[in-house]
């Protein structure tokens, strides 16, 4: 069995949210199944509450992704999924919750969008009825885990400079990623991806930068469900702390002490639509796709 990368972020966040084995995935937040975990139950009920403080949310679409685990097996034996629900809100902004379900767990979380689809806050539930998550200012990034009682339990509070984005191993993360680039005279994007690492000592998951590029290739139309969707074609690339350029002889222009920059990697290509929903995501210059948009129903103009 070959993992690709993207599955391997995937499973992170399923060890991130600590779901006990041999649990029940559920793909419909809005329908709670008898059975369901305490991470589910928590979630659902803070949807519903949300959305009563917030009665001017407006349901605009809801979708399905396959994430593909074994990349030499027939698709329809992936083991992962995302189901989502897009909202709108009156300000313009966006809110996506939703379901990664995998062989054996399912981990609910949530996002809040700008009117770009760029992602500012998310939270995950666990099934020890706390939730972690982040919010993103200009220059901070704060994470807290939170009881079900809404108390603060533990708190990071780190300084973040720009241009940097959260990145998580979640569909609208990739997405958000191309809506917020800009590429003068064709020419990349350079930022810096705060990429979610392991558990550690002070909280449930800890932010590594990484160096990242997003190139625009081509617009057209992509097809998709039995039809095609006006898209633009994008490359990501991230750069390898271990790949490190050996070391250049005398004489060879660099300053005394320095290091040649590490390379990019290309990673993804990514097929976004025009109103920001991911299509596919695949190893750059293959067919194969690791991630494929399955269902997808729009429910107003967005």
């Amino acid at each position: 069995m070959k993992l690709c990368p993207l599955v391997l972020l995937f499973v992170s966040i399923g060890m991130f949210a600590q779901k006990p084995p041999n649990a029940a995935a559920q793909n419909q937040p809005a329908q709670p199944p008898a059975g369901m975990d305490a991470g589910e139950a928590q979630a659902r009920a803070w949807f519903a509450e949300r959305r009563q403080a917030h009665p001017g949310l407006k349901q605009v679409a809801e979708g399905k992704y396959l994430i593909f685990d074994d990349e030499d097996a027939p698709p329809q034996e992936t083991s992962s999924s995302d189901t989502w629900t897009l909202w709108n809100s009156p300000n313009g902004e966006f809110e996506v919750n939703g379901i990664l379900g995998f062989s054996d767990e399912s981990v609910p979380y949530w996002i809040n969008l700008t009117s770009r689809m760029r992602p500012t806050a998310f939270k995950v539930f666990r099934p020890d009825k706390t939730s972690v998550g982040c919010q993103r200012t200009p220059s901070k990034l704060l994470c807290q885990q939170i009881d079900s009682e809404g108390r603060v339990l533990r708190t990071v509070d780190d300084d973040m400079s720009d241009p940097a984005e959260i990145f998580m191993p979640i569909t609208f993360f990739w997405a958000g990623l191309t809506r917020n680039a800009e590429f003068p005279g064709g020419k990349a994007a350079h930022f810096t991806l705060i990429a979610e690492g392991g558990e550690t000592m002070t909280f449930p998951v800890s932010y590594n930068p990484i160096g990242a590029s997003l190139k625009l290739l081509r617009r057209g139309k992509y097809p998709v469900l039995q039809g095609e969707m006006d898209a633009a074609q994008f490359q990501l690339a991230t750069q390898d702390p271990s790949e490190r350029p050996s070391t250049p002889p005398p004489g060879s222009g660099n300053a005394p002490g320095s290091e040649p920059p590490q390379p990019y990697v290309p990673m993804f290509d990514l097929w976004v639509s025009s109103n920001g929903i991911l299509l596919s995501a695949s190893p750059p210059g293959t067919q194969v796709e690791y991630v494929r948009l399955v269902q997808f129903k729009k429910l107003a103009d967005f």
